[in-house]
């Protein structure tokens, strides 16, 4: 990425070794990853439907935390650009797909899609209130112990 953005990121190699085992012969499968961090899921499917030639699909699940600027990877990420962690997993997700659509010259193995992809969900702020209630209240308005 040009930049350390990760102290410890994941090795998509073995991430990938990992989802062909638990994939086996299937070549339409979706892969889940609730703590996406840098995006290393991402990479390591798109590189399976590359070399397999399978249709594989992820959804990659990242909160928009903050980069800490007191840490060298914080640093590197927001000289970048890269305000929060799923900023710098959008990213790499970018990156990773130019990547293997160089590799495969354009002519990537997806089914009926021409081309690959990704969508981006935002969450909007809550509808709920915020609850906080010490003991001490919870047990005055209750009578519960």
């Amino acid at each position: 990425m040009g930049a350390k953005v990760f102290d410890n990121p994941k090795d998509h190699e073995e991430i990938k070794r990992l989802i062909a085992y638990v994939i086996g012969k299937n070549k339409s499968e979706i892969v889940l990853d609730f703590f996406g961090g840098s995006g290393v899921t991402a990479e390591a499917v798109l590189q399976l439907n590359n070399e397999e030639g399978a249709c594989h699909r992820f959804i990659i699940v990242q909160l928009p935390e903050p980069c800490n600027s007191a840490e060298r990877s914080g640093k590197g990420a927001l000289s970048m650009g890269l305000k929060t962690i799923s900023d710098i997993t959008k990213e790499r997700v970018r990156r990773a797909i130019k990547l293997h659509e160089k590799k495969a010259e354009g002519k990537l193995n997806l089914g009926n899609q021409p081309k690959e992809g990704f969508r981006v969900l935002k969450l909007a702020t809550s509808n709920f209130n915020v609850w906080n209630v010490s003991r001490a209240e919870l047990k005055q308005t209750t009578g519960a112990e």
